[in-house]
């Protein structure tokens, strides 16, 4: 991703946002390298205006087959969500990004069959992905773009500004993606 005209002169090394440790959350506010930058309501609200931007642009021009040129898609993988105290995930995450930072892709909850789209968008400058499935506004995940290039991340999940919730995201490798919603 470094070499798309995406990152533009921000910084090209990548940044790890490991919640819980670089980035700590009290009652009130959140620390990156243990300075506040932000209430946690800011922050969340953060969050959901980048997926939502993401949503409004993909929706004018959605990444359908045919619909402009793969290579300027870079598929991540396909993640299950997992509660980080049980490690047990029946929600898959099939995500990619754009030249411009666009997330999209595919939910899927094994569970009900339920199957949504995913839309977001990464800010170049602190490389922070947030993304929401479906028409739902209020809740939000995010994670550091870099993050999604590892094996397992943390996400943080907004449930709006009021509660969020740290889960883990889990690659699968490419030739276990066999869920039908996958």
């Amino acid at each position: 991703m470094s070499t798309w005209s995406f990152w533009g002169s921000y910084p090209s090394y990548p940044v790890y946002y490991d919640y819980g440790s670089t980035i700590v959350y009290d009652t009130q506010y959140i620390y990156v390298e243990e300075e506040p930058i932000a209430t946690r309501e800011q922050y969340a609200l953060e969050a959901i205006a980048l997926a939502n931007e993401g949503r409004k642009i993909l929706q004018s021009r959605p990444p359908t087959q045919g619909n402009g040129n793969p290579d300027d898609w870079l598929p991540l993988g396909v993640f299950v969500l997992t509660d980080t105290q049980s490690g047990e995930g029946d929600i898959y995450l099939q995500l990619a990004v754009d030249k411009q930072g666009l997330l999209a892709g595919t939910y899927y909850n094994a569970s009900s069959g339920t199957s949504l789209p995913v839309w977001g968008k990464v800010d170049p400058e602190s490389q922070r992905a947030a993304w929401l499935i479906g028409e739902s506004s209020g809740t939000v995940m995010e994670t550091g773009i870099y993050n999604l290039s590892q094996e397992a991340a943390s996400v943080l999940v907004h449930y709006g500004t009021q509660r969020d919730e740290t889960w883990m995201l889990v690659r699968l490798p490419e030739d276990e993606v066999t869920s039908p919603g996958v």
